[in-house]
């Protein structure tokens, strides 16, 4: 009788043992998977925001960091579009790019509810006209998925001002775990971050530029790589003989040289062939003068950002 309790007793004994153990290495599995997950998700945050800095640069363009975010996506979740709506000047930019095979009604869906969000984010209707959209990806076929079973919506703000939305949807219900929502949250909140570090050293060091450029007699313009005057100090109002106030448009330098240098065609001449051309013996206002017109160059690729 002892014998048969004392086998009992270690029997019950080794399978608490293996039970425990079993438990443990349960549990040891458990926060290894978990921290792999975490480690994933930091090497996929960071190696997004490197892409980020290498592809933006110095640009303060939204839509690029919005490409990199969405290009970056299938490496990290599985979608079935992943799309953003930003707003380009006269226009609203959407873009979706299809990981499965949808309907044409899916994209449209998906457009729809990014239009009534991001109308409710700036508290104004988004027109249907203004919206110029690209889809990437896979084709849309008839009979694929007519709606988006989940999906979440990611505000792109800068400096407190809505500039765009970005949206990830998939045809399955539940598909994202609150882990992937916050992950992109703080990826987007970070780049969107860097972005308004960078618009405030551009602002200072425009200060400093503006500052420089107003005290100069020389006459200086400088202008965006779409011939938007940026830049126009007092002197050149004085020697173009323009004298009305408010800023200096492309137009009034035009009709102020017309018939003595043609302004817009020197422009698009050195920003197409990135030289610099110098006209001599301009005669303004009985006073002669030399105009220098050349390109403004930035980056490794040495892009046009404008003229002088």
């Amino acid at each position: 009788m002892h014998t048969t309790t004392a086998v009992s007793v270690s029997f019950l004994a080794a399978a608490l043992v293996v039970v425990f153990l079993y438990i443990r290495v349960r549990s040891f599995k458990r926060q290894i998977k978990r921290h792999e997950e975490e480690m994933r998700h930091r090497m996929y945050e960071l190696s997004i925001l490197k892409e980020v800095g290498d592809r933006v640069g110095y640009s303060l363009n939204i839509k690029k960091i919005a490409d990199v975010i969405i290009g970056s996506l299938p490496q990290f979740m599985e979608y079935g579009a992943a799309s953003y709506m930003l707003f380009d000047s006269d226009k609203v930019l959407f873009r979706t790019d299809l990981r499965a095979s949808v309907s044409k009604d899916f994209v449209g869906s998906i457009k729809e509810k990014m239009r009534q969000a991001l109308g409710a984010l700036v508290e104004r209707e988004i027109s249907e006209s203004r919206i110029d959209e690209t889809i990437t990806g896979e084709v849309t076929v008839e009979d694929g998925p007519k709606d988006a079973g989940s999906f979440f919506n990611i505000p792109l703000v800068v400096g407190g001002k809505v500039l765009g939305i970005i949206t990830v949807a998939n045809t399955n219900d539940k598909q994202y775990e609150e882990g992937e929502m916050t992950l992109l949250y703080k990826i987007v909140a970070n780049a969107t971050g860097a972005l308004e570090r960078l618009e405030r050293v551009i602002k200072t060091e425009q200060g400093k530029l503006g500052a420089m450029v107003e005290s100069m007699s020389d006459g200086v313009v400088m202008t965006d790589k779409d011939y938007r005057i940026i830049v126009a100090n007092p002197a050149v109002k004085k020697i173009a003989g323009i004298g009305r106030t408010g800023d200096l448009t492309m137009f009034d330098l035009i009709d102020a040289f017309s018939g003595v240098v043609d302004v817009r065609g020197k422009l698009e001449e050195s920003l197409k062939m990135k030289k610099t051309f110098a006209v001599d013996n301009v005669i303004l206002n009985n006073q002669v003068f030399q105009v220098f017109v050349s390109p403004v160059l930035g980056g490794e690729k040495e892009e046009v950002l404008g003229g002088l």
